[in-house]
């Protein structure tokens, strides 16, 4: 399993390289960062941003998802997590967007800890970990997981 940066740099690099880095500055991020922690969608925060930076790109409805897709993994890297998918805005680029929650402390150190030991493992990495897991905690073979 790999994370959602992951996932979301290999779709920049096969579509628009450039919005992904627009979308990991700073300033973008905070704003981002702000409008999740304010309960409206982060989307609406930078659609003007993006507008007068890629005018022709995101016109393009496919290209809006990705953006969005983007904005889920940065937002997801930085500790939020989506808590309402596909709510209607009244902005001029996007119809609508998600809303997120930030993670508690927890649960966003376990995540990061998966994400980070996921990206690391090799296939055959990942696999030797389940066996010693099994191995470790037969209880998890017999439920079938």
């Amino acid at each position: 399993m790999k994370n959602r940066m992951t996932q979301a740099r290999r779709l920049a690099a096969s579509t628009q390289p450039e919005v992904l880095p627009f979308l990991q500055r700073p300033e973008i991020i905070a704003k981002l960062k702000e409008a999740a922690a304010a309960g409206t969608q982060p989307v609406t925060a930078i659609s003007l941003d993006l507008l007068a930076s890629f005018p022709s790109v995101i016109r393009d409805a496919a290209m809006r998802r990705r953006v969005g897709f983007f904005i889920a993994a940065i937002l997801d890297a930085e500790g939020f997590d989506v808590l309402e998918p596909n709510v209607r805005t009244k902005n001029p680029v996007f119809a609508s967007g998600a809303l997120f929650k930030k993670r508690s402390e927890a649960t966003t150190t376990l995540t990061n800890l998966i994400s980070r030991l996921a990206d690391a493992l090799t296939e055959d990495e990942a696999r030797q970990l389940v066996e010693f897991i099994i191995g470790r905690f037969p209880g998890l073979k017999k439920r079938g997981r």
